[in-house]
Parts: structure tokens; sequence; C-alpha cells
């Protein structure tokens, strides 16, 4: 009974040693099995890692190198600060793709084409300007002339503002000045106070002396009797009474602001045609800003064609083919 006691524990404690090499025998392998797990992670190329970047194949490699040149070296000095980088990276990309240069120099040469056709592009937007600039403002400057020939014609009183009726804003203020003197005459009649400062404006210092033909201002020295009457006014025996002088001084008062309400129309029409041949004219810059424009368009032209031949020859060159002799004029 005792021997059995002791075989039995012999191999319990025999088992029991077993199961534990082994569980630590299993230990090591699953730390063997991590470690070649993770060397092997380390150890693979980045190429077949999931999530890697970069090029893989020999055309994308070819193409990243000229990541670099995206958007060109001149590029930054090229643009001004408004201008669209988008635009010069499209214009730059198409001529690329045209000529597909190889090497810094053809490049160089290609992105020269984009800069002389960027500085095209902004030429014909500062000749845009230059026509703009002499039609929009046209109307504003004939105002402006307007105000001013105005203003000196209100300093100037002895010549009379009617002088100046082509000017819109004198032929305002006189036809204002007409129908207040109307209105004022119809309510009160005559009254030399207040209506010879109205006609001296109009007619100015001398509109009494030497009057060939009949102004409301020769009439109205008829009708108040303090001038000598002009052969043109007819008398009768009787003197007229002053209803009837009134009333002829405002007929003729209304005829003058009817002539100048049509004069007026007229000038405004004369004026309208000349502002709209202005502006055809203006769509051609003026000689001085015109001269300087050709001048740089033949600048940009000519640096144009001298990358374009310098590129042509050397993509010939490169290719094997024939290339047309140099020919080097010197001007003196």
């Amino acid at each position: 009974m005792l021997y059995r006691q002791k075989m039995a524990q012999v191999r319990w404690s025999k088992s029991n040693a077993e199961s534990g090499q082994k569980g630590y025998l299993m230990q090591i392998a699953e730390q063997s099995n991590s470690a070649e797990q993770s060397g092997s992670i380390t150890a693979t190329p980045i190429s077949v890692v999931p999530g890697a970047t970069g090029p893989r194949t020999q055309r994308g490699k070819q193409k990243s190198k000229r990541n670099a040149l995206k958007h060109g070296i001149f590029s930054k000095v090229v643009l001004l600060k408004e201008e669209p980088r988008a635009e010069f990276d499209a214009l730059l990309r198409g001529l690329r793709n045209d000529f597909k240069p190889e090497g810094t120099l053809e490049g160089v040469l290609v992105e020269n084409l984009a800069t002389s056709l960027w500085r095209k592009r902004r030429l014909l937007i500062a000749e845009g300007a230059e026509i703009r600039k002499g039609t929009e403002f046209l109307i504003f400057a004939y105002a402006k002339n307007q105000d001013g020939d105005a203003t000196l014609l209100f300093e100037l009183k002895s010549l009379g503002l009617l002088s100046g009726a082509e000017n819109p804003i004198v032929l305002k203020k006189c036809l204002e000045l007409l129908e207040i003197l109307e209105e004022s005459i119809e309510r009160d009649g005559f009254n030399e106070q207040n209506d010879k400062p109205i006609l001296t404006q109009l007619y100015g210092n001398s509109a009494f002396v030497n009057k060939v033909t009949i102004t409301p201002a020769i009439l109205y020295s008829c009708c108040t009797m303090k001038a000598p009457s002009n052969e043109s006014v007819s008398h009768d025996d009787e003197p007229p009474s002053p209803a009837s002088l009134r009333s002829m001084f405002l007929k003729i008062l209304h005829e003058e602001i009817d002539r100048l309400k049509r004069f007026g129309e007229q000038q405004a029409l004369i004026d309208s045609n000349r502002i709209e041949i202005e502006s055809l004219r203006a769509n051609v810059p003026d000689a001085p800003q015109l001269d300087r424009l050709l001048r740089y368009e033949a600048i940009l032209q000519r640096d144009f064609d001298r990358a374009l031949s310098q590129l042509e020859r050397l993509q010939r060159t490169r290719k094997g083919q024939p290339v047309s002799p140099t020919l080097n004029v010197q001007v003196s």
C-alpha cells in the first residue's frame, strides 16, 4: 500500500515536470515566432507595405523628378501679387506637354516661352486699361471741363451768362433766372430793383448798348422808359398802357425761354455725338502710350522667337535630326 502511494506520487511529479517543461518550451517557441515575425516586418521592403507612399514604377520615378519644377523656377518672380498662379501653371504645363523637354536646358527654354506668353497677357491687359481710361472717364473729364468753364463765366459777370449758353450748366442757370424773372413780373409787374440784376447777370453790363436785335434786356428798358427805344420797337401816338407793356414783355420773355430750351436740346445732342465719336477714337491709345505698348510687344515677340528657335535646335540635335545653320547679323 505504501509502495503504491509512492509510485503514484512519482508519476504525478513526473507528469507535472513534463507538462511544465512543455509549457516552457511552447513559451520559448511563441517568443521566437513573434521575434521572427517582427524581424520579417522590419526587413520587408517599403514598396510592398500597405499604405506606403512614393513612386513604385519607373514612369512614376521619372515623373517625380520634376516635382521641384512644378511651378517653374521663374514663377516666383514673373508673377505679380494679384496674378493667378493657377493660370500660369496651366500654361507652363501645356507647353511642357507640347514640347516634352528633356534635361534642364530644354526645361528652362520651355519656361522662357511660358514667361514671354504671360508677359504678353499682361501687355494686353495694360492695353485694355489704356482704352478704358480713354473711354470710361471721357464723360467725367467732359463734365469737369464744363464745370470749370461755368465757374469762370460766373465770375466774369460783365460778359453775361448767355454768352456761354453752350455750356449745359450755364444754360440751366440762365433758364432758372429767366423763369424767376417771368414769375416775378407776372405776379408783381415791373420792379427795376429786382429785375435789373437778373437781366444784367444774363446779358452782361453792356446789355443796353449797341444792340441790333431786340433782347429781353433792351425790351425791358423800353417798357420801363429808362433807355432809348430801339428802332425795332413800334410806337403809337398814344403810349401803351403798363398792362400791355407787361404782356408784350412776358411774351418776348417766354419766347426767349423756349428758344433756350430748344438750344439746350440741340446742344445735348451735339455733345452726345461728340462723346460717342471721342469714345470710338479712344479705342486706340494715344501716341505716347501706343508707342510704349508696341515697343514692349516687339521685345516680347523677339524673346519668344529666340527661345523657340533655341529649343527647336536643341531638340533636333538631341534626336539626331538635321539643323539649319545659324545666321548671325551684327548691326552697327
